[in-house]
């Protein structure tokens, strides 16, 4: 591998460049998480200037900004291949990282919605992975997570107030999630593990 290839993911934040998309008002519940973590270069809009929160978020997407959100890991770009996720690097990362199985990694596998579990999930995987530990005794009161495969995540991942659920203490686990609830996590993410 050349050292050309390798893409050093250095993130800072972007104070100079002013940050508005057309379609996030400043009441917007989760406008100061988006502008944020855009600022970070952690995540990014639409040439359109738009943002649009209230989409849902594929795997591929969530993926990639939850690795931009780690300082310490770099990509390796594959500048022949012709989808965004593989060509960044991102789907290498997300194998190494222990985000996908070999099984998972296919453009299929991304382009699909992620689901509030799934997100979940991955933010458990990288809380270990930035040596927090996940080894901790609590069961979260959500009363709709017993049957989900990821219930444990789920746990842990509320007991360290990256993920909150619903006014009825419920998760919705299958839910897809929107752009501006995944941008929400990884602002909290990235706060509890010193980023911010």
């Amino acid at each position: 591998m050349h050292s050309s290839n390798v893409v050093p993911i250095k993130i800072t934040p972007k104070d100079n460049a002013p940050i508005v998309f057309s379609d996030i008002s400043d009441y917007y519940w989760a406008a100061d998480d988006i502008y944020q973590v855009t600022r970070y270069g952690v995540v990014e809009g639409f040439p359109d200037g738009t943002f649009r929160p209230e989409k849902t978020i594929t795997r591929g997407e969530i993926l990639a900004f939850l690795i931009r959100s780690i300082r310490d890991y770099e990509l390796t770009e594959f500048p022949y291949n012709q989808n965004w996720f593989f060509k960044e690097g991102f789907s290498q990362a997300a194998k190494e990282l222990g985000l996908v199985t070999s099984r998972q990694d296919n453009v299929t596998y991304y382009i699909k919605n992620a689901t509030r579990e799934e997100i979940a999930h991955y933010m458990y995987i990288l809380l270990s992975y930035k040596g927090i530990n996940t080894d901790v005794d609590f069961v979260s009161s959500f009363t709709d997570i017993a049957s989900s495969g990821y219930s444990t995540d789920i746990s842990i991942v509320n007991y360290y107030a990256i993920i909150d659920g619903y006014p009825d203490n419920t998760y919705k686990p299958k839910q897809n999630a929107t752009r501006a609830e995944a941008i929400k996590l990884i602002q909290r993410f990235m706060s509890l593990t010193g980023y911010m």
